[in-house]
């Protein structure tokens, strides 16, 4: 069935497969071979061979660590045009960055991306909070918020509360109401290090009465309104919203006109959409993404249908104009997450939706990415286009789900742990790559993956965020959990590293990813 394999000196078997060998069912021969071999759990993935092996995971040239620990660098990525040169660049958070008595302050990292920043320096943030125990920098969003042509920043700090907890494994000991800041650029300067934010948004005109609103957990762009501009989607899983952790979803179309000389404050009830949960530990708006003019879809992974089972996952689609849930797409799988992520392909029309428990028969929490045609009139969670599923253990497939371009799927498994460790789970995680997945169908394993990023350091989860630059063809992946070693020789744990892939293409036809820079 156009499959060879292989024993290394140590015992394990490495299998090779030659695509244009195989039918459209081979991943269920793959899957039978391993049982009939007694080979559970899953060898290394295969490697794909398509005139040559181009399936080879790709190894990054070049690493730059970041050293300092705990600072989680690489748990968020916004990629923009600060300054209006035409030239993207990047902004990097790092939601566990703390000085002395400041802990999990939270730092936001500057990075050109033509030509690529060579380090970054730890001691040198670009923009901190003013708060400690903020986590600023946990997500990030790059919009033109007052329309002048270039972009201007959004981040936010979940944590933001009054109060400061002596020991920071005390939850209760201080609020986490959450705030959002927006840095304004300016056209030919960018945003100017150390600079304070041109205003904020924070929970309600009464006050921070939620006290673990986590406000802007998540931020998304995404033109909701049909106007051609970008729109703010400030979302907020964790809200209590008169339970636990039902969740709260705001969507800002023009903001700026709602600011007036005396106010730099906006509030979740000037938003020109609100929704939230209604069930404890929903989750709902854990992500979102607008899907053409004035509807959103909502992803709620802790929506459940039936007890005691939990966290079947779903995906809810609203009218941005009456309000009103117009279908809805309810996983039956019991600790799916499904809904954990959401990215659209506006040329194709088309949603792909991470479950990354899933599980897979045996395969508990392997995970699974589905991609769903929206012009289908039938939308229903069984009438998927496309399935994605892994045969790793705990692999998390489906963490994050991304189309580069409109023809490309890239998922990402962060708690992928490889064939050779796997009697110690290590979480080196890995990132997939489906070309032309725009026009598959039907169920298809990770080894139809194109390509693949993958990293061997324990812990690393590579692939917990993923950015794909379309302008550049540049693909950014964040492993925040990376440990890195200062020029001491110390290891500084959980630093953080974001991996940067550059994407070639000859005529249309990808020829070769080649991994251009590690930021750490």
């Amino acid at each position: 069935m156009g499959a060879t394999v292989t024993e290394t000196a140590e015992g394990h078997h490495t299998y090779t497969f030659n695509r244009t060998l195989m039918d459209e069912n081979a991943h269920l021969l793959v899957a039978e071979l391993f049982a009939d071999l007694n080979l559970l759990p899953q060898p290394a993935p295969a490697k794909v061979e398509e005139e040559g092996p181009v399936g080879t995971p790709r190894v990054p040239e070049l690493t730059v660590n970041f050293t300092k620990q705990l600072s989680y660098f690489g748990k968020s990525i916004a990629v923009g045009d600060f300054n209006g040169d035409g030239v993207k660049e990047a902004f990097i958070g790092a939601p566990g960055y703390s000085l002395k008595a400041y802990g999990q302050l939270g730092a936001v990292y500057y990075s050109s991306l033509n030509p690529i920043t060579p380090e970054i320096d730890p001691s040198q943030p670009h923009l901190t909070a003013n708060t400690a125990y903020s986590r600023f920098g946990f997500s990030l969003a790059a919009m033109d918020v007052n329309r002048d042509g270039v972009d201007d920043l959004v981040v936010s700090a979940p944590a933001y509360g009054l109060g400061g907890p002596s020991d920071i494994s005390d939850y209760y000991a201080k609020a986490y109401a959450g705030r959002v800041y927006v840095y304004l650029a300016i056209p030919g300067l960018g945003i100017k290090k150390g600079s304070q934010p041109s205003f904020s948004f924070a929970q309600s005109r009464n006050g921070d009465t939620d006290v673990f609103f986590n406000l802007g957990q998540n931020l998304k762009v995404s033109d909701c309104n049909g106007d051609g501009k970008d729109d703010l989607l400030i979302l907020s899983p964790m809200s209590q919203q008169g339970g636990d952790k039902r969740g709260h979803v705001a969507v800002f179309y023009d903001f700026m006109s709602k600011l007036n000389g005396t106010n730099d404050v906006l509030f979740m009830e000037d938003a020109d959409f609100t929704a939230h949960g209604y069930i404890d530990f929903q989750w709902f708006g854990f992500d979102a993404v607008c899907v053409g003019s004035n509807t959103i879809m909502i992803g709620s992974p802790g929506s459940r249908t039936r007890s005691p089972e939990q966290a079947h996952g779903a995906v809810f689609a609203y009218d941005l104009t009456t309000g009103k849930q117009l279908y809805s797409l309810i996983s039956p799988d019991d600790q799916a997450k499904f809904g954990s992520s959401l990215s659209f392909n506006p040329v194709k029309n088309l949603l792909a939706v991470g479950a990354p428990s899933r599980s897979n028969g045996e395969y508990y929490h392997a995970g699974a990415a589905f991609v769903y045609d929206l012009s289908d009139d039938n939308k229903t969670f069984e009438n998927y286009k496309t399935m994605y599923h892994s045969y790793e253990r705990g692999a998390r497939f489906g963490k994050q789900v991304l189309w580069a371009g409109d023809e490309d799927l890239v998922v990402s498994a962060p708690s992928l742990t490889s064939y050779n460790t796997l009697a110690v789970p290590n979480e080196q995680g890995k990132v997939f790559w489906f070309e032309g997945a725009d026009g598959l169908n039907g169920d298809y394993s990770t080894f139809w993956a194109k390509k693949t990023f993958e990293t061997v350091e324990a812990g690393c989860r590579h692939g917990d965020f993923l950015k794909w630059v379309d302008a550049t063809g540049q693909l950014l992946v964040g492993s925040p959990m990376c440990h890195n070693f200062d020029s001491y020789g110390t290891q500084q744990r959980m630093a953080g590293r974001v991996h940067l892939f550059e994407e070639a293409k000859n005529n249309q036809t990808v020829v070769e990813v080649v991994p251009s820079l590690f930021l750490a």
